[in-house]
């Protein structure tokens, strides 16, 4: 691949072209939002809250933290107009090894499995107005392929320039703003519907299940901050940022109420219960039952214009991380004739491409959400009474308790006051001792291993060094049945001594590899200076390798530490009750009987906590370290 086509810098330092005016920009906000949502998630609200005053209050309050997040976007995007939005407002904010994680967490889970969401849905509403059933077989496989081509073709028309993809993205989101428009006009002027339905009530709605409807709602307006992500690319940004993101939050904002009403004239509150498909049920009332197939064409054009506007803005995320060196930086590559982000909508279109033909929609939008806030879920259930944690619909406003911590920490059990079945106290006790052993040993050994590397003359050194990462290349099983033949023959086998070694498959090439490549940046003539001086190998690395790769060291370490306190084949498979460490420990409140749900919860955040205490005491080390190579050209 040829070197990235370098482009003059704009004043706020972004290279992509600004093409976008306001009412595109707005385009992009309302045509990333208004997906499938409001075709099929008011009946979810009004299940859940069976009131219409209510029903409204959480479209509204919904509504008001959408335009509050837009207003707090819009302030962020007139100080900083860049290529990648949040990911900008979280490495200015907070630093890069925040961003670092963000970005990284969007290429790899969130963004892939969002379009492969999208996607899916859009698929199967062009085969079933094309006559097919998308839930049986053949059909059921080609709505992968499906929609694997329609991330195709999007991505295509982005990849040849953002004027197209703009049009196209206009053209599909006036399209799908007009349609509903045109519903709430034809509902209300030609509807047979009632307006004694807005007085009428099928239940008294709870506290908790008005925070789960409120829940359903912010997914439905999700999809506002995305305009973000190509602020780089939006005319006068200072002014038309923060224009479009409260104009485009306030369009969707009006348009999801207007709809609701008309669902609401259209139909009862407990009918607009009963009508998951309550956008087709409503027109086939107004026009009959084409109406049902203009809807499908219309819920069609909706997802395919949130494909296109999600496809558009989610590659510039991973653009932004290339332009600071913290992704590949062939990624960073402006097409020298397109003038776009090429090979980070290549890349972006391969993930959601392999993502969506191996997952269903439910994986999709599963791993989507999970991925946003699997760290608060976990704290949530950790939190919550037996009862509440098995709660079908979930509970999402509960009576915090500490009884799952009781039951872990102090060894009892929280339902019935018996004793737990697992120590997770000498669990955690085993994880530090062996993971802090493990990391000391192989610091020793791993330092030295790449200081030879990269500045003594050893014989074949990258074959010594292809030999290190070989270790890396094969699965940990493959070591695991002569292995443990070896430690029960010679009393290796349930010793903390015995699982340290086997770690040493993990951290020794880790620090090998990472460290060597930061002693071949510091110059050679330092080293030789020292030896000139008389100091030997050692108290060269010590005085003169180790300060000035400090940043390094740090990085390492925290890594091959959580590569060590993560680890669950080794503790698992040459390790008994006496050397449990903490990850094994938290998967033994699964039995036969019963899943220990809020235990195991509590369980997990004791084995998180003490790795985010350890990264955010030494973060400064590992944002210079995980960076180092980043400022050398």
């Amino acid at each position: 691949m040829s070197a990235p086509h370098v482009s003059t810098p704009d004043r706020w330092g972004d290279r992509l072209p600004r093409r976008l005016g306001l009412w595109s920009a707005v385009a992009v906000l309302v045509g990333s939002t208004i997906g499938s949502g409001i075709f099929r998630t008011p009946a979810i609200i009004a299940a859940r809250v069976p009131a219409p005053g209510p029903m409204f209050a959480v479209w509204i309050l919904g509504g008001v933290l959408a335009l509050c997040g837009a207003l707090s976007y819009a302030e962020l995007a007139a100080m900083y107009p860049r290529s990648g939005g949040v990911y900008v407002y979280v490495r200015e904010g907070f630093g890069r090894l925040p961003a670092f994680l963000f970005g990284w967490t969007e290429l790899v889970l969130i963004r892939a499995s969002a379009l492969g969401a999208i996607a899916t849905p859009f698929a199967e509403y062009l085969l079933r107005s094309l006559g097919y059933n998308p839930e049986i077989e053949p059909y059921a496989t080609t709505v992968h392929w499906v929609a694997a081509a329609a991330i195709a073709v999007t991505a295509t028309v982005n990849y040849v320039g953002l004027n197209w993809s703009s049009l196209l993205l206009n053209l599909t989101t006036g399209a799908k703003y007009g349609a509903l428009v045109l519903l709430v006009v034809l509902g209300f002027a030609a509807g047979q519907g009632d307006f004694a339905h807005f007085g009428q009530a099928a239940g008294s709605p709870s506290t908790g299940l008005f925070g789960l409807a409120l829940v359903s709602v912010l997914w439905a307006y999700d999809g506002w901050g995305d305009l973000s992500f190509v602020g780089g690319e939006v005319r006068d940004p200072e002014r038309n940022m923060p224009r479009a993101l409260v104009l485009g939050t306030l369009g969707v904002i009006a348009i999801y109420l207007l709809v609701n009403a008309t669902y609401l004239y259209l139909l009862p509150i407990d009918g607009l219960a009963r009508s998951p498909l309550v956008a087709a049920d409503a027109a086939q009332l107004i026009v009959g039952q084409i109406g049902v197939g203009l809807v499908a064409v219309v819920v069609m054009v909706a997802t395919f214009s949130t494909l296109l506007g999600s496809i558009l803005t989610s590659p510039r995320i991973f653009f932004a991380m290339a332009e600071d060196r913290l992704f590949f930086k062939a990624v960073a590559r402006v097409h020298p004739r397109f003038q776009t982000p090429s090979v980070a909508i290549v890349v972006t279109a391969l993930l959601g491409i392999g993502f969506v033909l191996v997952r269903t929609f439910e994986q999709l939008a599963d791993q989507f959400v999970v991925a946003i806030f699997p760290f608060a879920w976990i704290v949530g259930m950790s939190l919550k009474q037996p009862a509440d944690v098995v709660s079908d619909p979930p509970v999402i406003l509960f009576t915090p308790t500490l009884e799952n911590y009781e039951a872990v920490l102090l060894g009892k059990r929280a339902e019935r006051g018996e004793q737990a079945r697992t120590d997770i106290p000498r669990a955690f006790r085993n994880s530090v001792i062996i993971a802090v052993a493990s990391v000391t040993v192989a610091m020793l050994v791993g330092n030295l291993g790449a200081f030879a590397l990269a500045k003594l003359k050893v014989p074949a050194r990258e074959w010594a060094a292809f030999f290190f990462l070989s270790f890396r290349f094969a699965p940990a099983l493959a070591f695991i049945i002569p292995t443990f033949v070896v430690f029960r023959t010679v009393g290796l086998y349930n010793t903390h001594f015995g699982l340290i070694i086997m770690n040493q498959l993990i951290a020794i090439p880790l620090i090998v590899w990472t460290m060597r490549s930061y002693y071949e940046g510091i110059p050679h003539e330092l080293f030789e200076s020292a030896w000139i001086d008389g100091a030997d190998i050692w108290q060269t690395i010590r005085k003169v390798g180790l300060p000035l790769a400090a940043p390094g060291v740090a990085a390492t370490a925290i890594l091959s530490f959580i590569a060590c306190w993560n680890n669950f084949t080794f503790p698992l498979l040459l390790g008994a009750r006496e050397t449990q460490t903490i990850t094994l420990a938290t998967i033994t409140f699964i039995s036969y009987e019963q899943v220990l749900w809020g235990q195991m919860a509590a369980a997990a955040v004791v084995t998180i906590v003490p790795e985010l205490i350890l990264a955010v005491l030494v973060m400064g080390y590992i944002v210079r370290g995980l960076t180092y190579g980043a400022v050398k050209e």
